[in-house]
């Protein structure tokens, strides 16, 4: 095994995205929730259900999302030993978490702030998911596994593409949903659901580069 540190940490980045997968589907559902809520808001009940459901949903995925951060951070520190690119992305995921507790504490007073953070906080996750395919690119290269090379080139640009599409449809998302009216809370409903269909198209493709990687570097 050449890169038994890179290994160790890929396998946990890969199960940190599992969860994270999960996370996205949930957030499909809370969408799809959402928008069933909007539309029957002249059934008391339906819409009191809808937001109990939607309740819980996130408490799940919150949970879920900071198991998955921390597996993930564990994971990327050790696959920082043998390549620089997952030492940046570890860097970046602590930079994101800074970014996301500022934005719970300021999104409360001020929702401008707020959206600002959370979007520069989107972008940082996309530059950690670059990062650590380039990382994968790299010690590809050193093993000449041509294949994993190959893959994880044409994801990096296919993945980077799907994510900025879903990161600027969230945008949107959140500046149409500002707006008053039951016609841009729906509209924001849609790009809501659309934004978690990309990610999760994102987050598939991004763990079956993951599973060959551990693959390779636990077979050399």
């Amino acid at each position: 095994m050449t890169y038994p540190n890179a290994f160790k940490g890929i396998k946990k980045v890969y199960l940190a995205q599992i969860l994270m997968l999960i996370v996205a589907i949930l957030t499909f559902v809370a969408a799809c929730v959402g928008a069933v809520g909007i539309q029957e808001t002249s059934s008391e009940a339906v819409a009191t259900g809808s937001l109990v459901a939607l309740g819980g949903v996130t408490i799940v995925m919150g949970i879920l999302s900071v198991i998955a951060f921390i597996i993930n951070l564990v994971g990327l520190s050790q696959a920082a030993k043998d390549n620089g690119n997952f030492k940046t992305a570890f860097i970046l995921t602590i930079v994101g978490l800074v970014l996301a507790i500022i934005n719970a504490a300021v999104s409360g007073n001020n929702s401008g702030s707020g959206s600002i953070l959370e979007t520069v906080s989107n972008v940082i996750n996309v530059l950690i998911v670059i990062f650590v395919i380039n990382g994968i690119v790299a010690l590809a290269a050193n093993l000449n596994d041509e294949k994993l090379q190959k893959k994880g080139k044409t994801l990096l640009t296919v993945i980077t593409i799907i994510m900025v599409i879903a990161l600027v449809l969230s945008i949107v998302g959140a500046f149409v949903g500002g707006n008053a009216g039951n016609g841009a809370a729906i509209t924001f409903a849609v790009i809501g659901v659309v934004a978690a269909v990309l990610y999760i198209v994102a987050y598939i493709m991004y763990l079956s580069l993951l599973s060959k990687a551990k693959k390779s570097f636990g077979s050399k």
